[in-house]
């Protein structure tokens, strides 16, 4: 009688062995699922963020002295060759190249995707414009102060991508 009651002691200790790394196992395996989930909502979204960047840009040639009007001229150029300080004109509807200044003309800009502002945001001379953001109406020409590598939508790429990229310390 007394071992039939030291075996039943016996299982019943050890049968917590199994229910805890069972418990165990189902847990690392929900981690590694909801992982796999999250990193691919954050590539979707990445995606979505890269859509945003503009691939061309019109740049204005002027020659230095020369007044700055909407009816410079102006050719369409790759945003990657586009340098800081030199003006691009950005017509209605255009996406913004890259960022800069506004220095002649008004607008009303689209910055919804990028700052998650709900209304349009009215732009004059000294605004600063958000590469990605939607020029809705009017003309303006812009003074790049970023090129497109160090633009503000590459620089959200660039964190989120870290962040994608790196595991916590934990």
């Amino acid at each position: 009688m007394m071992d039939m009651m030291i075996y039943k002691m016996a299982v019943q200790e050890h049968a917590h062995n199994f229910e805890i790394s069972s418990a165990l196992i189902t847990i690392i395996l929900l981690g590694k699922y909801i992982e796999t989930i999250s990193k691919k909502k954050t590539v979707d979204k990445l995606s979505q963020l890269a859509s945003l960047k503009v691939t061309k840009a019109n740049l204005i040639e002027t020659r230095s002295g020369e007044a700055v009007s909407l009816d410079a001229k102006d050719k369409e150029i790759e945003v990657e060759l586009v340098q800081v300080n030199d003006l691009v004109k950005v017509y209605p509807g255009q996406g913004i190249p890259v960022d800069g200044i506004v220095v002649f003309g008004k607008g009303i800009c689209n910055e919804a995707m990028l700052t998650g502002e709900s209304r349009p945001v009215h732009k004059d001379i000294g605004s600063l414009m958000i590469g990605g953001s939607i020029l809705l109406q009017g003309n303006l020409i812009m003074k790049v102060t970023k090129t497109a590598e160090n633009s503000s939508i590459n620089q959200i790429i660039k964190l989120v991508e870290g962040a994608q990229n790196s595991r916590a310390p934990i």
